[in-house]
């Protein structure tokens, strides 16, 4: 029966896995395990071990009370200049780490605003997300977005994924024309140690990720912080 059982699951997951990769778009809501089940004539239990599986993996995210989502795949590319985007590829990737949405929020943020070039009175859509390895918060980062690409969009929040999702491919799909990339390292301010829920000043390496239209403005900033300590050791795992 054990043998039945694996072999149901691994189905449903190959199928599931199949259906995000070819059909589904980050931040899209999947099916309840009831509905899947149904869908698959299998058992909850089934169903629900091969999400465990899935999630493992890193294709899909939970948020507690709303459901099952498609996460983000991380690219994997390297391009041309090995040492920085080594770097790069250990503060963004999300390989190895489970993901979870913090917010998503409209905001004014004045920092974000001039890193962009944009007019100190607009308005950006703010993702947050955290990356947790081994119940332990390593990553966080945050992708400012224009307001303009949903101006029909007046409040935002975790609901919205379909708003989310919209809105992310617009911005990918608007022409950039240069990226600036900063790498710093720093010692945690308070605010960050609440971050981290952590109670002693740590290292921290920030990534900061602009990316520019043909007049020069931002059409998406990134900012990564990620725990040193980590960082070395991703590093030292990519050499």
């Amino acid at each position: 029966m054990k043998m039945v059982n694996e072999s149901l699951h691994k189905r449903v997951y190959e199928s599931i896995k199949s259906m995000i990769i070819t059909k589904l778009e980050p931040y899209e809501k999947l099916p309840s395990e009831r509905n899947l089940a149904l869908a698959y004539h299998v058992s909850r239990n089934t169903v629900r071990t091969a999400m465990s599986e899935l999630f493992s993996n890193q294709y899909i995210f939970r948020i507690k009370g709303l459901g099952t989502f498609v996460a983000e795949r991380p690219n994997r590319k390297i391009a041309h200049n090995a040492n920085l985007n080594v770097i790069r590829e250990c503060l963004e990737s999300s390989v190895g780490f489970q993901e979870q949405i913090d917010s998503f929020n409209i905001v004014g943020d004045q920092d974000a605003l001039t890193n962009m070039n944009l007019n100190l009175l607009e308005k950006l859509l703010c993702v947050a997300r955290s990356f947790i390895s081994e119940k332990e918060k390593i990553r966080i980062t945050w992708d400012y977005i224009p307001s303009k690409f949903a101006p029909d969009l007046k409040e935002a929040n975790v609901y919205q994924t379909s708003t989310m999702r919209r809105i992310i491919e617009t911005s990918r799909n608007v022409p950039v024309t240069s990226v600036k990339v900063s790498i710093s390292a720093h010692l945690a301010t308070s605010e960050e140690m609440h971050l981290f829920n952590i109670y002693e000043p740590v290292v921290l390496m920030t990534l900061e990720k602009i990316s520019l239209d043909t007049n020069g403005k931002g059409v998406l900033y990134r900012k990564t912080v990620v725990k040193a300590d980590r960082f070395v050791f991703r590093m030292s795992q990519s050499t």
